[in-house]
């Protein structure tokens, strides 16, 4: 029996968001798109989806005045707020800080700070009772200055030094929000920076240049909930229609290597379902899982849609398989592929990209 080793060019990102396989994204398994009512006979609040709409807008005001005209009713009400906005603005609460290599960061608010400013301070300074804070963002100047009504939702910086940061801002708090890439030393926005348009979205860092970034890109990329899970890879300087999927390749050269899937034809199915807490024991055990089946069924495949997601501590694959019972007669067959060994498995980083190196026993 002999071995060859298999250099298989998929990409992996390690991220907490859902990851299709395919070009345009698919919703995982118990995942598929439902689309909303057609119409009000279908269901008569549809015209509550269109969360900027004036009747909605206006059914909200009206609700939120009865609803406080409730409250305030109340005796209770005048006592109880006030307390509440006591300890809500007191100078003296313990402010809860975030350890960079540059110092420690707080999100502070305040009746001076209504929608809040990011200071930050050093370790020595934080343990006195009086600490020494910078201000390095201040989000109601920054409203101002904009004419917008931001509220801070946080902000996810690139390590090890953490002086480039994605900070993410809502206009009105709504959970869609606008990302923004922010210089922590210089205390500004980076001109040509990262930047992306208002929406539902989740990003991280890859390195330097490079951000992976769920949010809706299309038909299908959205879940029943309205919240994306097909994540994209986007490079400085690109646009977002030159984004790229980020988990493909790496099944479709397992799958090339056993027959050319343009030959395969048939309504063979498999759903297949793991978990692992580490990416490179779950890429594997996936690969190994198809050559499992190719065995067991005496099939080859046509393709292997699958998702990639993070479920508490582990990540969770869904896939399914799909091809047709080997035929000498119909499919251009190749290696009869017999098990994933161990041997030289690698997974590594290389120029941006996550690459797999297998050794297939044939």
């Amino acid at each position: 029996m002999r071995a060859r080793g298999l250099l298989l060019a998929g990409v992996l990102a390690v991220t907490g968001a859902g990851v299709s396989a395919q070009g345009g994204g698919s919703a995982p398994a118990g995942k598929a798109d439902v689309p909303f009512a057609a119409s009000e006979a279908d269901d008569p609040f549809t015209w509550m989806e269109e969360i900027r709409g004036e009747r909605a807008l206006a059914w909200a005001r009206n609700e939120n005045t009865r609803t406080l005209g409730v409250l305030q009713g109340d005796p209770r009400y005048r006592q109880m707020n006030e307390r509440a906005l006591t300890i809500l603005q007191a100078r003296d609460r313990i402010p809860l800080v975030t350890f960079r290599p540059d110092g420690l960061y707080n999100f502070w608010q305040d009746a001076e700070h209504v929608q809040g400013i990011l200071r930050r301070t050093t370790l020595a300074s934080y343990r006195t009772a009086a600490p020494e804070w910078e201000i390095v963002l201040d989000v109601d100047a920054l409203s101002r200055a904009e004419g917008k009504n931001w509220v801070y939702q946080g902000m996810n910086c690139l390590p090890p030094e953490e002086r480039r940061c994605l900070v993410f801002l809502s206009d009105g708090g709504r959970d869609a929000n606008f990302v923004r890439e922010f210089d922590l030393r210089t205390k500004q926005f980076v001109e040509g920076g990262f930047s992306l348009p208002e929406g539902k979205q989740n990003v991280t860092w890859e390195d330097e240049n490079t951000i992976l970034v769920s949010r809706e890109w299309g038909p299908g990329t959205m879940t029943q909930s309205g919240y994306p899970f097909v994540i994209k890879r986007l490079r400085r300087g690109q646009s977002l229609d030159r984004a790229e999927e980020v988990f493909r390749g790496a099944t479709q050269a397992l799958l090339e290597s056993m027959a050319n899937p343009a030959t395969v034809q048939g309504k063979w199915e498999r759903t297949i379902e793991q978990r692992a807490a580490d990416l490179s024991e779950l890429l594997f055990d996936w690969l190994s899982e198809v050559v499992y089946w190719k065995d067991a069924a005496g099939v080859v495949f046509r393709e292997a849609p699958l998702t990639l997601t993070e479920d508490g501590e582990v990540w969770l694959l869904r896939a399914r398989l799909i091809g047709a019972p080997v035929d000498q007669q119909t499919q251009e067959l190749h290696a009869d592929v017999k098990g994933v060994t161990k041997h030289l498995y690698e997974l590594k980083q290389t120029g941006g990209r996550w690459k797999v190196c297998v050794v297939l026993d044939v």
